[in-house]
């Protein structure tokens, strides 16, 4: 039986509509992300708004870092035809760095896609290798990776010709915290420093490391020199970088070598039995102790985790912002430590019971920053636990910088602190810009 007219006309539809289908432009990949206005605000930042054609590195741009040749643009162009510009451009990097994660099964969130998008604007597309720190880690699994792992495969790239940028270390850095903690704004608290090093006619792995501020190094890498023996990292002052250093500025280290096989000893021991360059408060100790600002106990040990009490706390912090020994006033030893920090402002009259009760962490925050004469801050959420505004003076000072835990900073206000920990505020007040009281 032959096809109704309605059939004939339906068939025809169908066969049309498949065979245009054919050449239209296929709709993005289920997943595929673009970059989000935080993100585009980010970029914009970072690249400023030119509004002729000027030269970078041997290409001409205009606008916010847009590549355009250099004969395009003769009068110059408006802030918002930059930004469709810049839009268009970000495009066509979306597009490629799709097509990358796909290839390879890399999902990532929107702050992560964010902060490679401005990477790959800034840098372009050579990082997608495998070769290359970065991409090996997306592909192989991000969770397998440190933070610092992840700041290091990112902030390397922060080169200008040989020579280290500060620009562009800033901006990598800004990069990975919002690949890590989608900080898009400044506002969290991790902040890192850097080594370069120089291993003169030897070799060494990587020319620039980066580590968390405040922290010790830890182990780190060395140099080779065929019939020589690496004996460790000195900076332009002379001083020895090793493992228990703490981490406080941006430093260039060179090489140091002996024709021997034992290397040179760097650093001596400080006479606690108790305390090695391994332990994390190792150079707090050391450098508090040399000051006689910290003691060991009767025993001649350090004892890192005992219990610090009020009046130790007060005699230690008060001796750390320049005061001296103060003998008793009466039985209890530390009488004339309190009797001052009354007379000071630091405690005030009757708050103190009983000076051998231990001390809380919310109690030395206040009376260190009392000490130094910091104000007491706006209450503000940088703490989950805690809002006082002496805390935040010393937060803000990087003094103390809290614990991250499920995505929150703690300070834990109410625990108790240890000689170790102690240790440790006490260093940074010394090694910080804050003017004693």
């Amino acid at each position: 039986m032959g096809k109704s007219i309605k059939q004939l006309t339906t068939m025809v539809i169908v066969i049309a509509v498949t065979f245009t289908s054919a050449f239209i432009t296929p709709p993005a990949r289920a997943g595929a992300l673009t970059t989000s206005e935080a993100g585009i605000t980010f970029i914009k930042n970072y690249e400023g708004f030119r509004s002729h054609v000027y030269w970078d590195s041997g290409s001409a741009f205009i606008g916010y870092g847009t590549i355009c040749r250099s004969t395009d643009y003769p009068n110059g162009i408006s802030q918002e035809k930059a930004d469709a510009l810049m839009r268009e451009a970000l495009k066509a990097k979306e597009n490629t760095v799709n097509k990358v994660l796909s290839k390879y099964s890399v999902q990532l969130t929107q702050n992560q896609f964010d902060a490679i998008l401005s990477f790959t604007y800034n840098l372009g597309t050579g990082w997608m290798s495998t070769d290359t720190r970065l991409f090996s880690y997306m592909i192989s699994g991000l969770s397998n990776y440190s933070d610092i792992q992840i700041v290091n495969a990112i902030a390397t790239w922060c080169h200008a010709g040989k020579s280290v940028s500060s620009l562009l270390v800033e901006r990598r850095l800004d990069e990975a915290k919002i690949f890590l903690y989608g900080d898009y704004d400044g506002s969290d608290p991790h902040s890192y420093r850097y080594l370069t090093f120089d291993a003169g006619k030897g070799s060494v792995e990587n020319s620039i490391v980066f580590f968390l501020y405040g922290t010790a190094y830890g182990q780190f890498q060395t140099a080779t020199l065929d019939g020589q023996t690496f004996a460790g990292w000195v900076t332009k002052s002379g001083d020895y970088i090793t493992a228990a250093t703490i981490v406080q500025n941006n430093l260039a280290v060179t090489a140091v070598w002996t024709d021997g096989t034992q290397p040179v000893q760097a650093v001596q021991n400080i006479s606690f039995p108790d305390v090695t360059e391994n332990d994390w408060y190792y150079t707090y100790v050391k450098d508090l102790s040399a000051s006689s600002i910290i003691t060991g106990l009767p025993d001649g040990s350090f004892h890192p985790g005992n219990t610090v009490t009020y009046g130790e706390a007060l005699k230690l912090v008060l001796l750390t912002v320049g005061f001296a020994e103060q003998a008793p006033t009466d039985s209890q030893w530390a009488s004339g430590y309190l009797k001052l920090a009354v007379s000071k402002g630091i405690v005030a009259s009757g708050e103190v019971s009983d000076l051998n009760a231990p001390i809380t962490r919310l109690q030395v925050a206040q009376i260190t920053a009392k000490a130094v004469g910091l104000p007491e801050l706006p209450s503000e959420t940088t703490f989950s636990d805690t809002t006082d505004g002496f805390v935040l003076a010393l937060y803000h000072c990087g003094i103390v910088s809290g614990k991250a835990e499920n995505g929150t900073l703690t300070y834990n206000p109410s625990n108790s602190i240890t000689r170790a920990e102690i240790s440790a505020i006490l260093w940074k007040v010394v090694h910080s810009n804050v003017i004693p009281y």
